[in-house]
């Protein structure tokens, strides 16, 4: 694969042809990344945008936890127009894996997701990164919102502009329409299920949301406890990483960290090795998010859905606009979503 042409480009050429040529069918389960690592001596991030690219081209749709497939490019009927979606987000930087990893990938589950919705919906989809323009133009037949723009909610809803809102902390006030995964729910069954495993000296590494936590120890009537929080603002491993060593200098160390979110328990378990702490004989560890990252480490974590929010995002608008033909009207619509525990190996029973 040598050559002038990035890596990753010339990649994607390589599986675009194999799919192509009917090597791969569609619904086929595509190679893993750490195969394609083997096999071409390439980093992982090459092959990541290799696939990303292959699943903005339409070829490709990634679920979360399971892989690549090959993905149907359906072709709409003659005479039957198809709608036009607009994605709205900050700009194409958030699919910038480098920029912000975990950002990177909540929104490209959520995109895989509604990829797979637009092939049902004879819908063709293109991202706009957000401008204050779109409040009072608005050219495409309906927007999926992937971001806390409250006052595009507040415009959309006066001027009746079809739109289907999500947002990875929970809808705000003024949606009418669109997907929501109760993050405070989330959060509190993903604690809660540390507790049902028996243990009780539960520690957090947060970022300052101590609501579920408090209703889980209110719950099993155990005191709050100072020395077993660690707040970690910016998210990132090493900040967990010394959040972690906080914890474990106390005179009573915690039997189960969690962690409010994978890329932090990513920095707990590196800082539980390195100082011979067996996970989770000795500490269990929970995240959240269920990113990749969680599968590559055996990482138990709560999987808030995010790719089946994308679909069914775009389902809501779908639905929108249907109703709009027919009846020249929007009525309210919220699809609530339950997220799930994903039991891996860094949680033991006590």
């Amino acid at each position: 694969m040598a050559g002038q042409e990035p890596l990753h480009q010339k990649l994607m050429q390589f599986i675009e042809r194999a799919i192509s040529s009917g090597e791969y069918k569609i619904g086929d389960l595509l190679p893993g990344e750490q195969d394609l690592m083997n096999k071409f001596g390439v980093s992982r991030g090459t092959v990541r945008k290799a696939y990303d690219s292959l699943v903005f081209k339409g070829f490709v749709e990634r679920r979360s936890g399971q892989g690549s497939f090959v993905r149907k490019k359906d072709l709409p009927e003659e005479n039957i127009r198809r709608m036009k979606i607009g994605i709205i987000v900050p700009s194409h930087e958030v699919f910038n894996p480098n920029r912000d990893p975990l950002n990177y990938e909540h929104k490209l589950d959520v995109f895989n997701g509604v990829l797979a919705g637009a092939s049902l919906c004879n819908a063709e989809i293109e991202m706009v990164p957000y401008k204050p323009e779109l409040k009072t133009s608005s050219p495409r037949d309906g927007y999926i919102i992937l971001d806390s723009y409250r006052e595009l909610v507040n415009a959309f809803n006066e001027r009746n502009v079809p739109y289907s809102f999500y947002n990875l902390d929970g809808i705000i006030s003024g949606v009418q329409h669109g997907v929501s995964v109760d993050l405070n729910e989330s959060l509190y069954e993903a604690i809660k299920y540390l507790f049902s495993q028996g243990h009780r000296r539960v520690a957090m590494i947060d970022n300052g949301s101590m609501g579920a936590y408090h209703s889980v120890l209110n719950e099993y009537c155990l005191p709050f406890e100072e020395s077993l929080v660690a707040l970690s603002w910016k998210g990132t491993e090493e900040e967990a990483y010394e959040a972690t060593l906080k914890l474990l200098s106390e005179a009573r160390k915690p039997d189960a960290i969690f962690c409010r979110s994978d890329i932090r328990a990513a920095g707990a378990l590196k800082c539980l090795h390195d100082k011979g702490i067996n996970v989770p004989g000795e500490i269990s560890v929970m995240g959240f998010d269920n990113i990749h990252k969680a599968k590559e480490l055996s990482l138990s974590s709560y999987d808030t859905r995010r790719y089946d929010a994308g679909y069914e995002a775009i389902k809501v608008l779908s639905s929108l606009l249907t109703e709009i033909k027919e009846h020249g009207r929007m009525s309210f619509q919220i699809t609530h979503l339950k997220g799930r525990i994903v039991e891996r190996s860094t949680v033991a029973k006590r």
